[in-house]
């Protein structure tokens, strides 16, 4: 058996078969094996030999006993080339690792968590419910140019004074006051002075909110009756009885309302059992 002492003049050495199954088992041992590796490690970093060393000790423990140095020194060449790619993919694949980490982390904290998810809107009645209380707001009266006779309103050319009353089941409940010179009148929910204590949350809602409450129930009508306020005498502009079961929740605009002198109305239900959060909001929205 013969077996190349260096690398390069590839110099062939005869070599007993016990010698041959010796260097099978460890192949580091061997003296003309060492100036072999002598070489190899004369061209490679030291921490990089030593760990070529290792690897082929433990690789050519498992090979065959009729392994020949031939072949052991194939093998050796071959773990040489394929460590580096080794290598490489074990890097590849701890970046990689971590790269498929991240992604899921951050597409985890992106997903939106319980308290993100906003619910969905509730339904909303389509009317008002029956055996309910609300409040009426009357919130804009828009009248015509004129009077229904073609006249004006005041002497002078100026503008309506205007001014309106609630009758529910024949007794009136509401009375508003005037808005002055204008044919688009419009009306707070609150009075004036209810602001200042809103901040404080010490406010009686009973107290507070201007306008009526009336029970909605089947075919129930109240009668809105607007006016001209002026020093002789109030001028009617009209009247309108509102069904209120036909009313919807939120503002309701009602117009063409022939025979009188009423171009636009607006009123707003707003169910009694309303909170003050609630009140504010509505308020401030308005």
């Amino acid at each position: 058996m013969l077996i190349s002492t260096n690398g390069a003049a590839d110099a062939m050495v005869p070599l007993d078969s016990n010698a041959a199954i010796g260097i099978a088992f460890n192949p580091l041992k061997h003296p003309m094996l060492r100036s072999f590796f002598a070489s190899v490690k004369s061209t490679e970093p030291p921490q990089r030999f030593e760990r070529h060393e290792r690897i082929l000790a433990s690789f050519t423990l498992q090979s065959n006993r009729t392994d020949t140095p031939q072949k052991l020194r194939g093998k050796m060449l071959l773990v040489r080339k394929i460590i580096p790619y080794i290598w490489s993919i074990a890097i590849l694949a701890v970046v990689g690792a971590a790269a498929w980490g991240t992604y899921t982390l951050v597409r985890h904290d992106a997903r939106p968590t319980d308290a993100t998810i906003a619910p969905p809107p509730a339904t909303v009645p389509a009317t008002l419910l029956l055996g309910h209380d609300y409040y009426l707001w009357v919130r804009l009266i828009e009248l015509n140019a004129k009077r229904l006779d073609g006249e004006p309103w005041d002497t002078g050319g100026s503008g309506p004074d205007i001014k309106f009353s609630i009758s529910w089941k024949e007794n009136t409940i509401y009375t508003s006051d005037k808005r002055a010179d204008t044919l688009i009148a419009k009306w707070d929910l609150l009075s004036a002075d209810v602001f200042e204590l809103v901040k404080t949350r010490k406010i009686d809602l009973e107290s507070a909110i201007r306008m009526p409450i009336v029970r909605v129930e089947a075919g129930t009508t109240v009668r809105l009756s607007i006016y001209d306020d002026d020093l002789t005498g109030d001028d009617l502009a009209g009247m309108i009885d509102v069904h209120l079961d036909t009313l919807a929740p939120g503002v309701n605009s009602l117009t063409q309302h022939a025979g009188t002198s009423i171009a636009r109305l607006e009123i707003q239900a707003i169910d009694a059992r309303i909170t003050l959060p609630e009140l504010i909001d509505l308020v401030s929205r308005r």
